[in-house]
């Protein structure tokens, strides 16, 4: 992995963590922490609504906070910041909403026993289940990362088949409920 992409993830674990931040990895760096990707393309943090100020504070003073720009569809989120720290794109995401055809999927912030934490170069980070990346993925439409994690889970199973079966009763379209009822089924013979 990217030095700098993992200096830049540490000492915003370090500055994160004294401050009492609930935060976790999504995006392609999760991907990365499963071992399903090479490439990172940049660090995405969710973050619990009550700490954006705060993370917001941090990212901020670690290195330059971007322009705000307009939400542009299917993105809806709260609160998107966006910020270069040591040339490495961050982006940090309270409520997480993505507009679909049947209306709006708000991503809560993770339970903390739903977190799961990974060894990233040997340090401890903690990370959205993959499961819930394997729907959000679906409501991105992207296809190639959904496969990915698919073929994963049929190989080894869903780490949390329950957070899996929790998202079937969440406003979403009916054929992403679909997927993730077939992909049960799969993982449960």
């Amino acid at each position: 992995m990217n030095s700098k992409l993992l200096g830049t993830l540490t000492q915003i674990k370090h500055q994160f963590e004294p401050a009492n931040i609930d935060w976790a990895i999504g995006g392609s760096l999760l991907l990365k922490a499963h071992q399903l990707v090479e490439k990172v393309n940049d660090i995405d943090l969710i973050i619990a609504r009550k700490d954006i100020k705060q993370a917001d504070q941090i990212l901020s003073e670690l290195g330059q906070k971007l322009p705000t720009k307009p939400a542009q569809k299917p993105f809806r989120s709260k609160a998107f910041h966006q910020y270069q720290v040591h040339d490495i794109g961050v982006d940090l995401m309270a409520d997480f909403t993505i507009e679909h055809e049947e209306g709006l999927f708000i991503y809560p912030f993770p339970d903390q026993s739903n977190l799961e934490h990974r060894l990233i170069d040997g340090t401890s980070y903690p990370c959205c289940p993959l499961e819930d990346w394997y729907v959000l993925y679906q409501l991105l439409n992207r296809e190639a990362t959904v496969e990915i994690i698919e073929m994963h889970f049929k190989r080894q199973g869903p780490f949390n088949p329950c957070q899996l079966q929790s998202f079937v009763s969440k406003p979403l379209p009916q054929s992403i409920k679909h997927n993730i009822q077939n992909l049960l089924e799969f993982t449960n013979t």
